[in-house]
């Protein structure tokens, strides 16, 4: 049995050495970022990530099931609905701040970056265009629409609710009212001395001053049942 000599042996090993690395670099997902090292901690899946975006329909925090209307995809066409799912790692942005998911809402714009496990679309980061609550989303525009609060005092004598928006702004915003305005539960007309502190409504209105003039108030959530 021959003996190679020892240069001969460094080259046969480093030949093999390069031979593997060469390998690993093409391996699925073997790329700063992706699945086999991937920041979100999703599972390798050999599938590429893919940007959609869409209106939100529905959003169920506890199944983690959002619904989209799409603006176009390869998933769909315009307008089309589309499930796309999130888990503990999924990541939510608004304004450049990262904030909880659970506070995306019906009506938010979105631009999400998903992958597809070949059953579910699951979404690594979501970034909120359009804030329902801020009159960017699909009840209107700064002219004037529809948002969503909870009722945190009512001054009858001045014609003032003040609420407090939810979502990623929380602020407080002061509601005017006039005779004109209406206000309704179940269908039903309610006077603006029955609204509580916690009730939860949807105003149609148009900015005014400082505030906003209501057109139209809805209870949808009663404190008194919460």
């Amino acid at each position: 049995m021959s003996i190679l000599p020892w240069r001969h042996v460094r080259m046969v090993f480093a030949l093999l050495v390069a031979v593997a690395l060469a390998g690993c670099a093409s391996l699925p997902g073997a790329y700063p970022g992706g699945y086999g090292g991937d920041p979100y901690g999703y599972p390798d899946r050999g599938y590429g990530a893919q940007a959609v975006g869409g209106t939100v329909q529905a959003f169920d925090p506890s199944s983690g099931r959002i619904v989209l209307a799409t603006e176009g995809s390869a998933y769909g066409g315009y307008g089309a609905s589309l499930e796309v799912w999130i888990d503990r790692d999924t990541r939510l942005f608004y304004q450049g701040r990262e904030h909880d998911v659970r506070g995306l809402e019906r009506g938010d714009r979105v631009r999400v970056e998903v992958v597809d496990d070949g059953r579910r679309l699951w979404a690594r980061t979501i970034e909120v265009t359009q804030n329902v609550r801020d009159g960017g989303g699909t009840y209107g525009g700064g002219s004037g629409g529809a948002f969503e609060a909870a009722v945190r005092y009512v001054d009858p004598s001045r014609r003032l609710i003040e609420v407090t928006r939810g979502g990623y702004s929380g602020r407080v915003e002061q509601v005017w009212y006039d005779e004109r305005t209406r206000f309704d539960y179940r269908g039903q007309p309610v006077s603006p001395s029955q609204l509580e502190s916690g009730d939860l409504v949807r105003i149609d209105a148009r900015p005014s001053g400082n505030g906003w003039l209501a057109t139209y108030v809805t209870v949808t959530v009663d404190a008194r049942s919460r």
